[in-house]
């Protein structure tokens, strides 16, 4: 089996754990009001994911149809980017995000979304000045959209850290 074909089924495993846990959230029954309930967002993402993994399991298949009809490398086997470091790249985001999920009880949405934020974007070439400024805008864009408007109480962890 290719690299992109293990990232694909990745891809659908994670998003398969997601659905399957995003079942298990409980409603809150706070009246009739067309609300989406705690499940939507986890349902949803887990959807992506599967869709997503699918996707690149059957793009993995007309890659693998174009490099035997072409002689170049350009149509390899994995597409042009699955490389040793491209899968490498992958594995570190995917071991991330689970630390990520694990932490953020602990530490709080705003702590370790930002430790996580900024460590992908410097892993995947950004330059620091740049992540840490994107990390902070995100946090802001999140906690005005959610907390501000929305008002949905965010995990502040330990150490109480609301923001």
């Amino acid at each position: 089996m290719t690299a992109g074909r293990i990232a694909a089924l990745s891809l659908m495993l994670l998003g398969g754990a997601t659905l399957f846990w995003s079942f298990r959230i409980e409603e809150l029954g706070l009246g009739q009001n067309q609300d989406p309930g705690p499940r939507m967002f986890p349902l949803l993402l887990s959807g992506v994911l599967v869709l997503g993994g699918m996707y690149d399991f059957i793009c993995s298949f007309a890659c693998n149809q174009a490099a035997e009809g072409n002689p170049n490398d350009e149509a390899r086997e994995d597409g042009p980017n699955m490389t040793r470091d491209g899968l490498r790249n992958f594995g570190f985001v995917l071991v991330s995000l689970l630390i990520y999920v694990a932490a953020i009880g602990f530490l709080g949405f705003s702590i370790s979304t930002f430790v996580f934020a900024v460590g992908m974007m410097v892993k995947l070439g950004v330059r620091p000045r740049l992540a840490l400024l994107a990390s902070v805008a995100l946090i802001a864009g999140v906690q005005i959209l959610f907390v501000q408007l929305f008002k949905v109480q965010l995990p502040a962890g330990v150490l109480g850290v609301a923001f």
